[in-house]
């Protein structure tokens, strides 16, 4: 009883925040239970793309501000897609995909992305995107792109990579995440 009441005090004094976990199947536990960790490969030096991370849960956990109410909870498994060329979007594009659920109706989420491409001597920036959307908790899927649709395209052929830095922004802000998809060769078609 005791650590129960000192885990709520705890919680209490520190505020609205986010807890990063390395992420299972979405289905596989509930809000709150154990989590098994993830593994990346070690990075050679002469290797210029980064490793994939691999899926990355973000955590939203909180007192709600009435006390009447009950506590704040929700999360989203943040994924990155290897990218490809797509036809429709007549470009190289890079996916970040987010599944999300919770005890609230819906979280506001932020996915800042960057296509990169393979490039002597540092890897260059071929396409960026920024968008916030809305995504329905209880298994809601939302699809970020770089670049954005309409936006800028990519049409010249190389090792692509994309990573994103994803971000509840509502109901309260919270900390970042950031996940790597795996290396690919694309070239326009």
């Amino acid at each position: 009883m005791r650590s129960k009441i000192v885990l709520t005090a705890l919680c209490a004094s520190l505020g609205p925040m986010l807890a990063l976990a390395p992420a299972v199947q979405a289905d596989s536990h509930p809000v709150g239970a154990a989590e098994a960790p993830t593994t990346s490969a070690s990075a050679s030096d002469s290797d210029p793309t980064p490793k994939v991370e691999g899926t990355t849960r973000i955590t939203l956990n909180t007192a709600s501000t009435d006390a009447r109410k009950r506590t704040i909870r929700a999360y989203c498994n943040i994924t990155a897609d290897a990218p490809h060329w797509s036809k429709k979007g007549k470009s190289v594009i890079y996916k970040t995909r987010a599944q999300c659920y919770g005890n609230i109706p819906s979280v506001q989420l932020k996915v800042t992305s960057k296509l990169m491409r393979a490039g002597a001597p540092k890897a260059l920036v071929a396409a960026t995107a920024k968008e916030t959307q809305t995504v329905r908790t209880g298994g809601g899927r939302a699809t970020f792109y770089a670049p954005v649709p309409h936006g800028n395209k990519v049409k010249y052929a190389g090792r692509f990579w994309g990573q994103s830095t994803a971000q509840i922004v509502s109901p309260i802000t919270g900390t970042k995440t950031q996940v790597v998809s795996r290396a690919a060769d694309a070239k326009p078609r």
